[in-house]
């Protein structure tokens, strides 16, 4: 697909139809919320699915790189503006970034984004990117809702007068609790990985880490 001339005026309207009508096309023929950003004319085009994604309508708010940033959460939009950057400066292969992006309704949709610059000049300046994104709310609800959960039970552990931990076959111990290293006497995260077996008595750790082993696979 050949791109318009870099040396075309940006601010000519014939070039900003070519645009909507060259990439529109195709990222209307896509199932992804969709987008393409233009850096000669600072223009960016975003398909139906992604107003739809948002509950917005095309007109309400303007297709510009500037457009896009007002809408993320004022708490994502440092690293979205710092994974660009590396991004558009060569140091990274791909745009990749979770975030929030506010609806019509004023809640927070949370989206991967992934883009890529499609080409740059000579001199490695971008011409054009174009990316996706992808719906992910309720991966972040479920996310969110775990980690929630498992503070929750930590903290229950950590005022247990007994030794607790959780391990996992391939990770070893990922959490001992307080009482666990009141009884070692050790900090709880010596404890991570297989660091528990240097807290039983020598005479003891092979077969303990044999029975952990066997019990694991």
């Amino acid at each position: 697909m050949a791109l318009p001339d870099p040396n075309t005026d940006p601010s000519d309207s014939s070039l900003q139809v070519g645009l909507d009508h060259q990439w529109g096309s195709v990222l209307e023929g896509t199932q992804d919320a969709s987008w393409y950003f233009d850096f000669r004319t600072g223009h960016t085009f975003l398909n139906d699915r992604w107003f739809e994604m948002l509950g917005r309508q095309r007109g309400e708010l303007e297709e510009t790189l500037q457009g896009w940033l007002d809408l993320i959460h004022p708490d994502d939009l440092p690293q979205v503006q710092a994974d660009m950057q590396a991004h558009l400066e060569g140091r990274t292969e791909q745009f990749f970034n979770e975030h929030r992006l506010r609806t019509s309704s004023g809640a927070w949709l949370w989206v991967l984004d992934r883009g890529k610059v499609l080409e740059r000049t000579p001199e490695g300046q971008p011409l054009v990117a174009a990316g996706t994104h992808t719906d992910i709310t309720e991966r972040k609800r479920t996310e969110l809702a775990l980690r929630a959960s498992e503070e929750r039970f930590k903290a229950l552990a950590d005022l247990a007068p007994m030794g607790i931990w959780l391990s996992e076959a391939e990770r070893g111990c990922t959490y001992v609790n307080q009482a666990w290293g009141d009884l070692t006497g050790r900090h709880p995260d010596e404890g991570l990985g297989d660091g528990w077996v240097k807290a039983l008595h020598p005479d003891d750790r092979a077969r303990s880490f044999a029975a952990w082993t066997e019990a694991s696979a």
